[in-house]
């Protein structure tokens, strides 16, 4: 169980008065109004304010069909572990974003989410084609939207505990049949709840197109997150597009440099900032592989935000105010359900 005493808390360089604390003081905590803005979690609904340091892309439990033994994540005690590692390095929120087709463990979520001193976000939808494929109605709108509708109203998987976020994905340079329908049936789902959407883009691909098919189902840019947008370098104005709609851009690969370095992941966020995008901007950690995560004697693990990237944006010319901007200003903001008028969850 997470022992407070290891708890480090990280400034950063902040001024005096200045903190990466929850704006909200935890010791007046109450469920948040189900009909105003809010964010769902998997024991219920919290108030933007009270999210705190979040990686708003993660994965701790998962059994992705075909999945070789890296990336079978089944151990719930390692998992709470990982999780207590994070808090420890003054983490408060985490998005568990795996989807029902990649092998989503709602109930085992739940209870680490009983257990330790942070808020779990889960996510309805589908990765993309080769998962959603295998799950019946793939094609049915009508079906997708049920489900997904269900997930964030009443529960996932036989539990209360509800979807915070709807996921959608488009394959690498294409955007099949059957993910053209999941986005349809999430940008219904949307519109009826007011949940945000995470994107599985592959390499930052079709994150355009993506885009434009959500607005085509009601989903304005902002409500919508582009993930994976640096898996690889790409050029500057690729990543301008991308903001320049509205949408947010999630640097997730963060700690995997194969070919691309966190310190040109670093340098290319604060050109971001200088162009004047840095509300636009999120940070997570998606280590879907036993090799990545500190629990399983994996590296880098999630405590890495905090430890190391945070340090290196800093050396590439952030403020402490501009990375508490990013860690938690702008996940709250991208995460906030927003109901709509006439309709109350």
């Amino acid at each position: 169980m997470w022992n407070p005493n290891t708890y480090r808390d990280a400034d950063f360089g902040l001024e005096e008065g200045e903190t990466f604390e929850p704006e909200f003081d935890p010791t007046e905590e109450s469920e948040a109004p189900i009909d105003q803005p809010h964010i769902m979690t998997l024991l219920g609904p919290i108030l933007p304010e009270e999210l705190g340091v979040c990686l708003p892309h993660v994965h701790l439990l998962c059994d992705p069909p075909g999945a070789d033994d890296d990336h079978r994540l089944l151990d719930t005690e390692r998992a709470e572990a990982e999780v207590e590692a994070f808090i420890t390095m003054n983490g408060r929120s985490l998005v568990e974003c795996t989807t029902r087709d990649c092998g989503r463990m709602t109930s085992d979520l739940l209870s680490i989410a009983q257990w330790v001193p942070a808020h779990l976000i889960g996510v309805t939808g589908r990765k993309n084609h080769s998962s959603a494929a295998l799950l019946p109605y793939a094609l049915d709108r009508d079906a997708l939207f049920e489900e997904f509708l269900a997930d964030l109203t009443e529960g996932m998987d036989g539990t209360d505990a509800r979807a915070g976020v709807i996921k959608v994905g488009t394959s690498l340079n294409e955007i099949t049949d059957i993910e053209r329908v999941t986005i349809q049936a999430a940008g219904a789902a949307h519109a009826r709840t007011g949940a945000p959407i995470t994107t599985h883009t592959e390499h930052g691909t079709e994150a355009l197109q993506l885009l434009e098919l959500l607005e085509a189902s009601g989903v304005e840019a902002n409500r919508v997150i582009i993930g994976h947008v640096d898996r690889e370098p790409m050029p500057l104005d690729a990543h301008l597009d991308v903001v320049r709609t509205g949408a947010y851009l999630q640097f997730d690969q963060i700690g995997k440099s194969e070919t691309y370095t966190d310190q040109q992941r670093a340098d290319r966020i604060a050109e971001l900032y200088a162009a004047g995008y840095g509300d636009r901007l999120l940070l997570s950690l998606d280590y879907g592989r036993k090799s990545l995560l500190s629990a399983y004697d994996g590296a880098p693990g999630l405590p890495y935000m905090s430890e190391w990237f945070m340090v290196l944006l800093m050396e590439s010319g952030l403020q402490a105010m501009q990375i508490r901007q990013l860690a938690i200003e702008n996940p709250a903001r991208a995460l906030t359900i927003h109901p709509p008028r006439n309709q109350v969850a």
